[in-house]
Parts: structure tokens; sequence; C-alpha cells
């Protein structure tokens, strides 16, 4: 005959623990102390009568058992979750809201097209966009004002803790290349030190992406000094003053702006860099 069921907050303590495999950060994901988190992982394996969790005293990790478990529980929870959020939508007068946080500079109009993805298979969900400077995401983040973060994938962007503290998810990566429309550079494919001798457009000096132009213009800096036109808050700004005046920016190459309104009667100077996770 069986025993009594694993609680339900058993079994998210359970999967919280496989995800960080560290008893003292899963205790904090939980919000409780960490005795009472030792106390739900030994009740359950004593409901289960199988050891999950291999303790030391150099640490702890997942058994064999745990593992299967994990893979197999974490499942159905997501189709428990499923089921009642099914079932509160069906019966919701006002659709659920999701509050997402976008880094400023990657650009509204591309998370928009995400979000239109993600609606055809959440249909009632209902999203609030917020373009904000890093240090608001992590503030917002914090605060429990946001729900999803996009933003690209480095420490500095994330709250104390980053990915140990946040679920995260990798969904694309950004090419960033250099856009001069008005610009006729002598030699192709354009060089850094070329880049560096012409006026640029770059971003307000808090903004986290200039630390990545000052990496990427470091090896020339000695002998060139970029010349900085203007500093602008969005990629989109940038392009339009790009196409009013004689400067370059380095920018996402998945603007649509870069794909589809290029000059026709002179080529576009591009140059590929290393590109950059988001989230």
């Amino acid at each position: 005959m069986m025993g009594d069921l694993p609680s339900i907050q058993q079994l998210e303590c359970f999967i919280i623990y496989g995800r960080v495999q560290n008893f003292m950060r899963a205790a904090k994901e939980a919000n409780i102390t960490q005795s009472a988190f030792s106390a739900q992982m030994k009740n359950l394996e004593s409901a289960l009568g199988v050891t999950l969790i291999q303790r030391s005293k150099r640490g702890s990790h997942l058994t064999e058992a745990g593992k299967v478990f994990l893979a197999r529980i974490t499942d159905w929870m997501d189709g428990l979750h499923k089921i009642v959020y099914d079932l509160q939508s069906a019966n919701a007068a006002q659709p659920a809201e999701l509050n997402v946080g976008i880094l400023r500079t990657l650009g509204d109009i591309q998370v928009n097209r995400h979000i239109a993805h993600f609606r055809q298979t959440n249909k009632d969900l209902r999203f609030n966009v917020f373009d904000l400077e890093t240090d608001q995401i992590c503030r917002a983040l914090q605060d429990d004002r946001l729900d999803v973060a996009s933003t690209y994938y480095v420490a500095d962007s994330l709250p104390a803790g980053g990915a140990a503290e946040y679920e995260t998810a990798h969904f694309c990566w950004d090419n960033l290349v250099y856009y001069a429309p008005l610009l006729q550079p002598r030699v192709m494919p354009v060089t850094r030190e070329a880049i560096a001798r012409l006026p640029i457009v770059i971003y307000p000096k808090n903004y986290f992406m200039n630390k990545t132009f000052h990496a990427y213009f470091a090896p020339v800096l000695e002998k060139e000094t970029p010349v900085i036109s203007a500093r602008l808050s969005t990629p989109y700004a940038m392009v339009y003053y790009c196409q009013q005046n004689g400067v370059g920016a380095l920018l996402p190459e998945r603007l649509p702006h870069l794909q589809e309104e290029q000059p026709q009667d002179r080529p576009n100077p591009r140059l590929r860099q290393p590109r950059l996770a988001e989230l």
C-alpha cells in the first residue's frame, strides 16, 4: 500500500536544489531557512524511501536516483503549473500581465518581435514592456517589479548573484557592425584604425555598451583616439543620426533599419565584431 505522497512544497524545493545544487542558495531562493529547507529534503526522501541527495562535509550533490527523479518531477511540475494556469486563465476576468524589462540599447522593436512569437502559444498574456538602463533593470528585478528582463548576458547586467539568483535562458546572438551610410571609406573592409579616425556616435557615458566599444578600440587607442560626434541613448536614434550626418556607429546588425533602409547609391561599410550574447 502506498504511503503518504510528497507535498508540492517538498517537490518545488527539490527542483530548486536540483538547479543550484547548494543548500544555502536553494534555501534562499525558496525563501525559507536552510534548516527548514534541509528538513523538507529529508521528509521528501523519507516519503519516497530513496536517497536523492548525497551529503558530505565537502558539500552535496544529486545521487543517480536523484537525477532521474529530478528530470521526471520537473516535467510533471511544469505540466501541473500549465494545468493550473489554463484553469485560472479560462475563468479570469482579466488576462494575466507580464512585466518585461529590456536594456534600452537593445531596441524595443526587436523585443516586440520576440513577444509576438511568444504569444503564439501564450495568447492570454498581456505584456508591459519597459526600456531601462542596466542599473534600473537591477533595481526593478530586486524589487520584484519585473517578471522577465532581456539584457546582455554579462555579470554587470544582473543584480548581485547573477545567474545563481535568476533563471536565465539564451535566445539569440548579436553581431555588431559598423554603420556609416554617408561615409566613403578608402579601404574595404573597414579596419579598426580607420573607424577610430572617423567621427562616431556612441551611447552616454554610464551605458554598459560603452565598455564593449572601449574594449574594441583598446588596441589602437595609443595611436588613434575616436572622435565622438554625439552620445545618443537608443540604436534607432543612432541610425537616424548616421543617415543625416557624416558619422558612423557600431550597431546590432539585426536592426531592421540596417537591413531594409540602406542607401542605394553607395555601399554600406560594415565590420563584423565578436558576438554578444543576450538573455
